[in-house]
């Protein structure tokens, strides 16, 4: 028996194409989207553009001086990294650099930073090279109490001594030296300090042998030296 009406093929309108795949689109999304997280896609925007994870540890390297290690986790044309400590006013200063691997995986870095502020500290790493630089997460706040904090130095105004201010965290015994630019010995003195603030004053310093500009004092305490470089 002849089949009287056949079927007719026809091309489909663009809106009709249209309409098919905003369905179909629409049909996908709903399956991912009930999915469960095991089947789901293991990244998402944000975590592309994610960098490798950092761990930063802050330690007392010595009595007057902080360890700041990280670890990274892929490195891709790394070139280096900044190390900044927060400052009174809120912002951060730079205080080193450590150049990096620049490629690889697993690095571990280490650095001493021997000018710390007694107090509350943060430190913050920039991390150079690549496309963008970026900053590796911030530290906790690390509670800093140097035997000895170096406080302030001026020459006194009747111009015959320096002022040396200082705080000590105990009792101790501490010799104090003037160093000329060319750490020549313009002025000693070793006593008893008691902790908290302490001014001494080199009262031997007479117009003639006072440095011009910056020079140094050495703090000698426990078999340990600590120099600061001073301007007056």
């Amino acid at each position: 028996m002849l089949n009287l009406f056949p079927i007719i093929w026809t091309r489909p309108s663009i809106k009709e194409v249209f309409v098919r795949k905003a369905i179909l689109v629409l049909f996908i999304g709903i399956i991912v989207f009930s999915a469960p997280n095991s089947i789901k896609t293991a990244y998402n925007i944000s975590d592309i553009n994610q960098h490798p994870d950092f761990s930063l540890e802050i330690s007392e390297f010595t009595q007057n001086s902080i360890l700041l290690e990280w670890n990274t986790g892929e490195e891709n044309e790394l070139t280096g990294f900044e190390i900044e400590r927060l400052i009174d006013d809120g912002n951060y200063e730079s205080i080193g650099f450590v150049p990096a691997f620049g490629s690889g995986a697993d690095h571990s870095y280490r650095f001493v930073d021997t000018t710390p502020i007694a107090g509350n500290l943060q430190y913050r790493i920039l991390k150079l090279g690549g496309t963008e630089n970026n900053y590796i997460n911030q530290a906790t706040i690390f509670s800093f109490k140097p035997e000895v904090s170096f406080l302030g130095a001026k020459v006194a105004l009747d111009k015959k001594a320096v002022v040396v201010d200082f705080e000590l965290n105990k009792p101790t015994v501490l010799g104090i030296r003037l160093l000329s630019i060319a750490y020549k010995e313009i002025a000693a003195a070793t006593k008893t300090f008691s902790s908290g603030e302490n001014t001494y004053e080199f009262k031997d310093c007479t117009p003639g042998n006072l440095p011009a500009g910056a020079c140094f004092l050495e703090f000698v305490f426990d078999g340990k030296r600590k120099l600061q470089e001073i301007i007056l």
